[in-house]
C-alpha cells in the first residue's frame, strides 16, 4: 500500500487542475453525460470513469486526471504486490517505467494508455503463475475481453494466451475451453455500453445504435487508412515514432541495451519470449498501422503511447539483468536509473509550475466569451477544439453558441445533425469540388441564409476553407460575409474576470505570433489595428 500511496503523491504532485487540448478532454465530456467518444468508443474506460465523476473534489476533468492516477499507481502496486520476483527486479522495473515519458504524460493528461499497461502488467504476472494453476488462464480471458473495452492493441496478446493455454491443456478439455470463451465474451461484452447509451447522451460519436454504426465505431471505420502497404519513407517514419531514448531518455534506454545483451548471453529462453514479445508489441503495431496520413511531425506524438507494453518489456529486460550482477553493481544500477528518472521529470516539474493548462482552458473558455450571442463556431471537432465543447456541454458556457463539429458532418451516422446543421444545403456545392470544402461551404451558407446568424470559425488554415467564400480576419477567428469586428462590449459584459481585456489581448498576441511565423501580412496587420484600438480604448 505505501508504493500506491508513494506513487500516487508523486502524480498528483504534477497533476494540471485545469483541462488540456488532448483525448482527455473529451474523456471528461463523455464521463460527465456516459457518452460515446470518439470509436472505438472506449467504453470500459469511460464506465470506470464514472465513478471518478462522483469525487467532491475539483472540475470534471480534473477528477478523471484523478481516475488516470490511480490507474497508473495501481500499475506499480501490483508489481510490488503480485509479481513473484525478489526486491531488486521489482525497484529496478518500477524505476524504469517512471522514467517513461508517455506513461508520465498520459497519466496526467487522463489517457487510456495507463489503464491498458495495467492490464498489460496484470496478463503478464499472471501468465507466469498460469503454470501452477490454471484458473489464472479463466481469469486471463476475462482481462483480455475487458481490456479490449479499454485499448484493442492488448489483442496482440492473445496468440501467447492460446499457446500457453493450449500448453496447459486448458483448451484440450471441452469444458475449458468453453469457460475460457465464455469469460472472454463476457468481458468484451462492455461494448453493449455502446448500443444502450447511443442517442442518450449529449456527446454520441458514431451514434452505434445499429449493428453498422456499431461496427463502425468498434473497427474505427471513419479512420481508416489508405491501405496496408505504403512507401519505405512512410514506414520509416512511423518505425521512428519507436524511440526508446525519447521514451526513458538516454540513461534507461542505456540500461535496457546492455541489459538486453546480458540476458542474451546468460538466459535465451528468457531472451527469445520477452524479444518476441517485445517486437509484437512494437513492430508489428508499426506495420498494422498500414498506410495512414499523419504527418510525419504528429506521428511521435500520436503513436508513441502504443508501444507502452513494448517499454515495459524492456524494464522487464533490465529488471531480469539484477539476477546476474554483483550486490553493489545493482546499487550503481539503482543510482543510475534514478539519475535518468530525475533528469526525465525536469520537464514535468516544469509542467506543474507553469500555466500550460490553464492557457488552454483559458484560451477555450476566452474564445467562446468573446463571441456574439446566437453566433455559430465551426471547429474541426480535434484535440484542439475539445476543451471548447467541454466548456460548453460539461461547464454550460455560452450554450446559446451553436458549435458545428465539422468532422462529424456528411457522416451516415450523423445525418440528422448534418441536414440540421445545413451540409446537404445544395448552394454550398456550387464551385467546390472537395466534398469537406463543399460541406463546410453549404453550413456556413445555411446558417447564414436561413438562419440569419454570424458564422465564425477557429480553422484558420486557409487551405482549409472554400475558396469561394469571402471572410474577414478579426485577430481570433476568421467570420464568414461582411466584415465585423469582435463585440468586446458584448465581452467586457460576459468576460472572465475583472481584467478582460488582458485576456483579449493574450488570445490576439498569441494568433499574432503564429501569423509571424507563417508570414501572413494580411492577418499580422489586421492584428496590429485590433491590439491598438483595444490600447486606445
Amino acid at each position: 500500500m505505501f508504493v500506491f500511496i508513494g506513487l500516487f503523491i508523486f502524480f498528483l504532485v504534477f497533476a494540471p487542475h485545469l483541462i488540456s487540448f488532448s483525448d482527455g478532454a473529451e474523456f471528461a465530456i463523455s464521463v460527465a453525460t456516459l457518452g460515446i467518444s470518439h470509436p472505438p468508443s472506449y467504453p470500459l474506460f469511460i464506465t470506470l470513469g464514472k465513478l471518478f465523476y462522483f469525487l467532491p473534489v475539483g472540475s470534471v476533468y480534473f477528477r478523471l486526471v484523478i481516475y488516470s492516477i490511480t490507474v497508473s499507481s495501481l500499475i506499480f502496486y501490483c508489481i510490488w504486490k503480485l509479481w513473484d520476483a525478489d526486491n531488486w527486479k521489482k525497484i529496478i522495473l518500477i524505476i524504469f517505467l517512471l522514467c517513461s515519458d508517455n506513461l508520465m504524460e498520459s497519466t496526467l493528461i487522463a489517457e487510456v494508455y495507463g489503464l491498458n499497461l495495467l492490464f498489460f502488467a496484470l496478463i503478464y504476472i499472471f501468465f507466469l503463475n498460469m503454470g501452477k494453476d490454471v484458473r489464472f488462464g479463466f481469469l486471463i480471458a476475462f482481462l483480455i475481453g475487458l481490456a479490449l473495452g479499454n485499448h484493442q492493441t492488448i489483442a496482440l496478446i492473445m496468440p501467447f494466451f492460446v499457446i500457453q493455454a493450449y500448453r496447459n491443456k486448458l483448451l484440450k478439455d471441452i469444458k475449458n475451453a468453453s469457460l475460457v470463451i465464455s469469460l472472454f465474451f463476457i468481458g468484451l461484452s462492455i461494448y453493449l455500453y455502446l448500443p444502450i447509451r447511443a442517442e442518450k447522451s449529449l456527446w454520441n460519436w458514431g451514434n452505434p445504435t445499429n449493428l453498422s454504426f456499431f461496427l463502425t465505431s468498434l473497427f474505427r471505420l471513419d479512420f481508416k487508412t489508405k491501405g496496408f502497404f505504403r512507401p519505405v519513407e512512410h514506414f520509416f517514419n512511423q518505425l521512428l515514432s519507436l524511440n526508446p531514448i525519447n521514451e526513458v531518455g538516454v540513461v534507461a534506454a542505456i540500461a535496457a541495451i546492455m541489459a538486453v545483451a546480458i540476458i542474451f548471453q546468460k538466459d535465451k529462453q528468457f531472451f527469445i519470449k520477452h524479444i518476441l514479445l517485445y517486437l509484437i508489441f512494437s513492430i508489428l503495431i508499426v506495420i498494422l498501422l498500414g498506410y495512414d496520413s499523419i504527418s510525419f511531425e504528429k506521428m511521435t506524438l500520436v503513436y508513441a503511447p502504443f508501444f507502452l507494453p513494448a517499454y515495459f518489456i524492456l524494464g522487464l529486460f533490465v529488471a531480469e539483468s539484477t539476477k546476474y550482477l554483483r550486490e553493489y553493481q545493482k546499487y550503481i544500477l539503482f543510482i543510475f536509473l534514478l539519475t535518468g528518472f530525475i533528469a526525465q521529470q525536469s520537464y514535468y516539474l516544469n509542467f506543474a509550475l507553469t500555466n500550460h493548462a490553464v492557457k488552454s482552458y483559458n484560451y477555450s473558455k476566452s474564445q467562446l466569451a468573446i463571441l456574439p450571442i446566437n453566433s455559430v463556431l465551426i471547429v474541426e471537432g480535434g484535440e484542439k477544439d475539445f476543451p471548447l465543447i467541454y466548456e460548453q456541454i460539461v461547464k454550460k458556457h455560452r450554450e446559446d453558441i451553436k458549435i458545428i463539429k465539422l468532422s462529424m458532418l456528411g457522416k451516415k451516422w450523423n445525418f440528422k445533425e448534418s441536414v440540421q446543421a445545413g451540409a446537404t444545403y445544395q448552394k454550398g456545392y456550387e464551385g467546390e469540388y472537395d466534398s469537406k470544402k463543399a460541406i463546410f461551404k453549404a453550413v456556413v451558407l445555411f446558417q447564414k441564409e436561413f438562419k440569419g446568424r454570424r458564422v465564425f470559425t477557429n480553422i484558420l488554415e486557409r487551405e482549409e476553407l472554400p475558396s469561394t467564400l469571402k471572410y474577414n480576419i478579426n485577430g481570433l477567428f476568421y467570420e464568414f460575409g461582411d466584415g465585423k469586428e469582435l463585440d468586446l462590449d458584448f465581452f467586457r459584459s460576459y468576460g472572465i474576470n475583472k481584467k478582460k481585456d488582458k485576456i483579449v489581448v493574450d488570445l490576439l498576441n498569441q494568433n499574432l505570433i503564429n501569423a509571424k511565423n507563417k508570414g501572413d501580412i494580411e492577418k499580422v496587420l489586421k492584428i496590429n489595428e485590433i491590439l491598438k484600438k483595444i490600447e486606445e480604448n
